[in-house]
């Protein structure tokens, strides 16, 4: 998981910009990733080191953490291009990998400057074990155990890796990609999630994605076929009058969905079938209420934020917010949920005022709970994240909240100064969501929207989210 969060990082720094110097040498390749200017790419890498806190580096290996160290490990600066020349790589043309699941091409392509400097940086590395033998168009090297063809092609050159196993990729029209001038596929459509074919992935229906990932961060799309775009309108909510979110937004993070109710269980149960059955089961078993009630009562416009509270437990905060669509069918809800949650899980519940508004206390184990209805909104919460929200919300940009409100299939809402922890992501998932902070606004604001081609997702968090599901099925092709 390290190695794709820096992989992904290194995507991030680059600031790639159109059709890549390699174009030509990739000889239409539909997936591709060509970085450019590796010196800079180096330099930004420092830079956003050395702005991450020192605590979230803690486990990183010294050569990520310490500029010195990566050159001492290298035995050139990787931020420098005279670095890079050192070797006998032109830092300006990079490198790039190419994939063809059709064909079951893959290759890696480098410009190079001087072949005699580059043969023996990767013979000092321990890389290089024989070769390159053949005086030929095409000559053999061996890298590590494996022995691989080298030839030229528009200026870079081309070492052929071992083959992967052909896989059928649908036709993509470029077209359906074309928003946006930095994709990491330049002009050509990047049939990324073909990848995930064997692993069940349905790209029948979302046969192709491409990812901006220029200074902005820019955004992703995914294209879907008529059958995915069906899909996707039974699991999202459509045509919904903006909801009263932003206005009690008083935590430190928010996420935002819109939900098709009456459709949403079948559209779980097309994408991952016997999944969205079960999962219908479960929720109406548990809280004793059915999907029809819930959506005559509700619209689907959901707000979920949530905050740390150190030293306490549980460390967590949160309120969670549903939109209104009848107040009465909404009491009445909420009624036959509290007897659900009594009958089902054992869970009483009180009478109990918060500013005002008249609604109940939830003795669950974990977390007491309040519910109650204040207007158009149902709200779940803990008792202070509640009452901030309706007494002391937070100002938003009236541009930003306007966002919040809707429509909103997918929304995150994050401020810029947070370092959340990462867990099993360690620094490499630190160091990422660094670079998704960038830049002199207090909040950030990364939503997906539905359109007749499929999903576009914009804001500064889409070409992380994005490019990590990229590679964590790109690059374990090219390594396998």
């Amino acid at each position: 998981m390290r190695w794709t969060w820096l992989v992904g990082l290194l995507l991030l720094v680059s600031g790639a910009h159109a059709a890549p110097a390699a174009a030509d040498a990739l000889a239409g390749a539909p997936v591709y990733l060509a970085l450019e200017h590796l010196d800079a790419l180096g330099a930004d890498l420092d830079r956003v080191l050395a702005a991450t806190p020192p605590a979230a580096l803690a486990d990183a290996p010294p050569w990520v953490a310490t500029p010195a160290a990566r050159k001492t490990l290298l035995g050139f600066d990787a931020a420098t291009a005279e670095g890079w020349a050192s070797i006998g790589v032109d830092a300006r043309g990079g490198l790039a990998l190419a994939l063809d699941p059709a064909k079951g091409r893959r290759e890696l392509l480098v410009k190079v400057a001087d072949e005699a400097k580059l043969l023996a940086a990767l013979r000092r590395l321990g890389l290089l074990l024989e070769g390159p033998t053949g005086d030929g168009p095409e000559r053999t090297l061996k890298l590590g155990p494996l022995a691989m063809a080298l030839t030229q092609r528009g200026g870079y050159t081309v070492v052929a890796l071992p083959a992967l196993p052909p896989a059928g990729v649908p036709p993509v029209k470029a077209a359906a990609l074309g928003e946006g001038t930095a994709w990491l596929s330049g002009q050509a459509p990047l049939a990324a999630l073909a990848l995930l074919a064997e692993s069940g992935f349905p790209v029948d229906r979302f046969p192709a994605a491409s990812v901006v990932v220029g200074p902005a961060l820019g955004h992703a799309r995914v294209t879907a076929t008529p059958a995915g775009l069906a899909l996707l309108r039974q699991l999202v909510l459509q045509g919904a009058p903006p909801a009263p979110f932003a206005a009690h937004f008083a935590l430190d993070q928010g996420l935002r969905l819109d939900a098709a109710i009456p459709t949403f269980f079948a559209g779980v149960e097309a994408l991952a079938p016997g999944q969205g059955a079960q999962a219908e089961a479960a929720v109406t078993g548990l809280l004793g209420i059915t999907v029809a009630e819930a959506a005559e009562a509700l619209t689907g416009q959901i707000f979920f934020q949530y905050a740390r509270a150190e030293g306490e437990a549980p460390d967590i905060r949160f309120a969670l917010a549903l939109a209104v669509r009848d107040e009465a069918k909404a009491d009445a809800l909420i009624q036959r949920l509290l007897k659900g949650l009594a009958e089902g899980a054992g869970f009483t519940s009180s009478p109990t005022t918060v500013a005002g508004h008249a609604g109940f206390a939830i003795q669950a184990p974990v977390q007491p709970m309040i519910v109650l209805r204040a207007g158009k909104l149902v709200w779940f919460a803990d008792a202070p994240s509640l009452t901030a929200a309706l007494t002391k919300p937070k100002a938003l940009p009236a541009a930003l909240a306007a966002r919040v409100d809707g429509p909103a299939p997918v929304g995150l809402l994050t401020p810029a100064n947070s370092d959340p922890s990462f867990g099993d992501h360690g620094w490499g998932g630190a160091v990422y969501w660094r670079l998704g902070q960038a830049g002199a606004d207090a909040w950030r604001w990364t939503d997906a929207q539905l359109d007749d081609q499929g999903v576009a997702l914009r804001g500064p968090l889409a070409g992380l989210a994005a490019t990590g599901v990229l590679f964590a099925s790109i690059f374990p092709a090219f390594m396998q």
